[in-house]
């Protein structure tokens, strides 16, 4: 031997003497299994398993071959047979950390996230101190949504192999769940302290400056991203959304034109394209953009959602309806259903179906919730002062905001009230940042699921939930289903119920919900407040000025509610009120290049002259307001009508003709109008809206006197006093709380203007 230990022979030398030992005996499960092995070991995985499955099928009894074949197989993406493999091993050694482990990673594999979770606690046990195991579990967590318990994992595993990109990866994007964003920054510039061009920590530290609205740097991390990977889609997407959002909308397109380019086959880029000629006012083109984009993804809902949402605006309705209950079909989610019953609300006059549909959201969105509602553990203390938080995706440059801001910044030195804002919008302008300071405490929860948002609002103790959205965009009426605070309500950003058991309360007034007029239509218990919300105008708003018909020689309708409020069935009523002033004119504010198209063909279609038509195009606020200089008299539309778009005419002179229909959405327009004491405006039917037209037409005297004292009466009423909706929410909000401390059920109440003066609301009769 000369002394000298033998060399190993060469695996391609092992290999041929292993094909050899089959070749000689075929029938030899051994032979297989070695050779198995031989090919494992050169990384030829699929003639491995082939060979221990042939090995196993001669000799079933060869129970430890699956210790081998199981990671063969996971590494093949084969997750059903790996663990099954796993589970067989195991059965056999039982005490094998790493079979453990390795049942875990498959089962994650294949979303059964519990079990994983349960095969990574069991190498743990034998194991306590392995990372790999510690990670997993982490992972198996994180896919259950226990994100606190996932982090926790996670941090251990980065104790122990501190310098292992995975695990801070997989923490990163643990605490970007649960909205800790500086924690998620941190574990990703560690990333990037080792890796530098790591793809993932670059492009996900985007994701979290996105989430914290520091968009700028949003900006610049996907951009590295981008260098990492020259030409990635993802990394321009992300980049062109994030421009949006800062409202550099022509920089978003020139990029999403740019990406459509390189693939002028792909849906996707069709519709980013298209969402961003929406956002400039370019709506034929959208629509254009948008209808590629359906020819070539004819199954995403969200291109669906899209086409429905511009037909709206282009005053299809019907079409709009159509393409949202297409959407619907195909992701059959909560959002989907909102956006159908928002258009809905737009459309339909039968308050039975609009009703029924309600009931059919909770019904498929809220029951499935109830057995996992849990107790609150809050205080139940009448007097003591109270939590209370408020969930809109529209706390930004946003019409809800001209209603809410100024009870907000009235209640945020209330001492009976400690205000918390969820704001689950993505845009964070400079208005959010005005709101920020009249809330305490101020949560961004948009990239947040449902669970992470329910274990912040327990955390921060809410007593009262108020939901500023109902089935609008943004809303999260899925996490009230879940009853995450003891008492919950509905305020102002939706004119109609959310159909939700959980929700208790709808907070409006008497003039915009009259007593027992819509009651049926709400699942939630009526909170009727002196002023459900006040309207501050504009500051630089300019001065009225004379009526115009005295001028003129004629009247001059006015609207500016938008396509989607439109309509044939709207247009033939305002028609038959030109056919009966065969002088009047009629100015169309407010409608994209396109939809005033399809508004005039509406008229003309109804016999109107088109030159009597007078087209206002789209502008400043500034020029909105001026703009009504040459309206006599605004018209509403129906079966959804306006509310700021009413304040914004009464503020400049111009009264709303309006009539109310069956349906909750359409008596919103009446409420600004009898706060100011303009109920004679308010018509019944269609040939009372007539009868009325022609009478004012014919006092233009009496119209000319109410349009110069109309600031007056707007700053005589409680229209323009926020104090009064704010002392009334506050009222309101303290006697649902007091019911509650009592074990009692929500019920129908009304705060009297009286009342504000006095220690008890009155309970209605």
């Amino acid at each position: 031997m000369n002394g000298q230990a033998k060399r190993p022979a060469a695996p391609g030398a092992v290999l041929e003497q292993r094909r050899l030992a089959v070749r000689k005996n075929p029938g030899s499960a051994k032979a297989h299994a070695d050779l198995g092995v031989a090919l494992q070991s050169t990384g030829q995985l699929e003639l491995a398993v082939a060979s221990q499955r042939r090995a196993l099928e001669l000799d079933p009894g060869l129970v430890w071959l699956h210790a081998i074949l199981a990671p063969a197989l996971k590494a093949l993406g084969q997750h059903e047979g790996a663990a099954d493999s796993y589970r067989k091993a195991i059965a056999l050694q039982p005490d094998n950390a790493t079979l453990h482990y390795g049942l875990g990673e498959a089962l994650r594999a294949l979303g059964q996230y519990q079990n994983a979770a349960d095969s990574y606690r069991r190498a743990l046990a034998l194991r306590p101190e392995d990372a790999d195991s510690h990670n997993g579990l982490g992972a198996a967590l994180h896919g259950l949504g226990e994100f606190d318990s996932a982090g926790d994992s996670f941090r251990r595993a980065m104790e122990l192999a501190p310098d292992q990109i995975d695990v801070r990866l997989n923490l990163g994007s643990t605490a970007l769940r649960l909205g800790h964003f500086d924690a998620a920054a941190a574990a990703y510039n560690a990333v990037l302290q080792l890796r530098p061009d790591h793809y993932d920590a670059h492009f996900n530290l985007g994701l979290t400056y996105d989430g914290m609205g520091q968009y700028d740097a949003a900006v610049a991390s996907y951009q590295q991203a981008l260098r990492v990977r020259p030409g990635d889609v993802n990394a321009q997407r992300s980049i062109s959304a994030t421009l949006s959002r800062m409202g550099k909308v022509d920089e978003a397109l020139a990029m999403r034109q740019a990406v459509l380019d390189t693939a002028p086959d792909n849906g996707l880029f069709h519709f980013d394209v298209g969402q961003s000629q929406h956002a400039l006012g370019q709506l034929g083109p959208a629509m254009d953009s948008v209808k590629r984009a359906l020819a070539l993804r004819p199954d995403d809902a969200s291109v669906h959602t899209c086409m429905a949402f511009l037909h709206m605006e282009a005053g299809e309705r019907d079409l709009s309806l159509e393409s949202y209950r297409r959407a619907l079909q195909l992701d059959p989610c909560p959002a989907a259903y909102s956006n159908m019953l928002f258009a809905l609300s737009h459309c339909t006059n039968d308050p039975d179906e609009l009703f029924s549909e309600h009931l059919r959201f909770a019904e498929l969105f809220e029951v499935p919730q109830r057995p996992r509602r849990t107790p609150h553990p809050n205080v139940p203390d009448p007097g003591r002062r109270l939590n209370v938080g408020f969930v809109s995706a529209d706390l930004h440059n946003h019409a809800v905001v001209t209603f809410l801001e100024p009870i907000v910044e009235l209640l945020t030195h209330s001492t009976e009230l400690t205000l918390h804002a969820y704001s689950n919008g993505a845009i964070d302008d400079h208005v959010s940042q005005r709101l920020r300071g009249y809330f305490p405490h101020w949560r961004r929860i948009n990239s947040l699921d449902d669970n992470a948002v329910e274990r912040l609002i327990r955390a921060d103790g809410i007593d009262i939930l108020i939901d500023v959205s109902g089935h609008s965009g943004g809303n999260r009426l899925p996490l009230f289903a879940r009853k995450p605070a003891p008492v919950q309500a509905c305020w102002m950003g939706y004119a109609g119920t959310t159909g939700l058991e959980a929700m208790d309360y709808y907070i409006s007034d008497g003039f915009h919900l009259p007593e027992g007029r819509y009651d049926d239509q709400f699942t939630e218990k009526i909170a009727r407040i002196p002023l459900g919300a006040p309207f501050m105008p504009e500051p630089n708003a300019p001065d009225i000025s004379p009526l115009p018909a005295l001028g003129n020689g004629y009247l001059t309708f006015g609207t500016f509610n938008r396509a989607n409020k439109l309509s044939p069935e709207v247009i033939a009523l305002w028609a038959k009120l030109l056919h009966a002033i065969p002088d009047a004119k009629l100015v169309l504010g407010g409608l994209h290049a396109g939809a005033d198209k399809a508004v005039i063909g509406w008229f003309v279609n109804e016999g109107i002259d088109p030159a009597r038509l007078i087209v206002q195009p789209r502008g400043t606020v500034g020029e909105y307001l001026a703009a009504h200089d040459r309206i006599d008299i605004c018209l509403s539309a129906f079966p959804y009508s306006g509310t700021t778009t009413v304040c914004h005419a009464l503020w400049m002179g111009v009264p709303t003709l309006t009539n109310t229909g069956p349906t909750n959405p359409s008596h919103a327009a009446v409420c600004s109008m009898a706060h100011l004491g303009l109920s004679s405006f308010v018509a019944d039917d269609d040939e009372h809206f007539v009868r009325l037209g022609v009478f004012l037409s014919q006092n233009l005297d009496e119209l000319a006197s109410l349009r110069a004292s109309m600031r007056e009466r707007f700053t005589n009423s409680v229209v323009g006093h926020p104090i009064v909706a704010a002392t009334g929410l506050e009222r309101a909000l303290r006697l649902m709380w007091e019911r509650w401390c009592a074990g009692l059920p929500p019920e129908a109440f009304r705060v009297r203007l009286s009342d504000l003066m006095t220690s008890e609301p009155e309970p209605e009769a």
